[in-house]
């Protein structure tokens, strides 16, 4: 069963481009009354590639999108269940009360973190071919 908020967020990304209800039902390839139905709740079964199409048609991320439908895409759930150490992490964030901030922190922090990875190679390679080369507690940040 899809989120209670699928249809109505829905409705209001495909109202907020200027979408009308017949124009974005031609472009999903479904009837008009289908997409009336999902808007209102009254249609659950609604495949997760649909969902999809729908995320990229209204502009919106794919897991915005699924998390509306409480449908989690499929890579995320095979890495859960391959890894429960990640399972365990995220058991644990939701217990303690992490927000979506936190979350969009941790994002930031694990992006600087490959940034940083990537200037260190780069740096590896310049030293290795002689080329001025700097410490590596220049590109590490002590606080984390």
């Amino acid at each position: 069963m899809q989120g209670i908020a699928f249809g109505p967020t829905i409705r209001l990304l495909r109202q907020a481009k200027g979408i009308s209800l017949r124009e974005l039902a031609r472009q999903l390839g479904v009837s008009p009354a289908f997409l009336s139905q999902i808007e209102a709740g009254r249609q659950h079964k609604i495949p997760r590639a649909r969902i999809v199409q729908v995320a990229e048609m209204l502009g919106v991320s794919e897991g915005y999108l699924l998390g509306t439908a409480r449908t989690l895409h499929p890579d995320l759930m095979k890495f859960m269940s391959e890894t429960p150490e990640a399972a365990e992490f995220m058991l644990t964030a939701m217990r303690s009360g992490m927000l979506a901030q936190d979350f969009t922190q941790l994002r930031e922090i694990v992006a600087d973190k490959k940034r940083r990875t990537g200037v260190l190679k780069s740096t590896a390679a310049k030293k290795k071919s002689g080329a001025n080369s700097h410490t590596l507690d220049e590109y590490l940040d002590v606080a984390l």
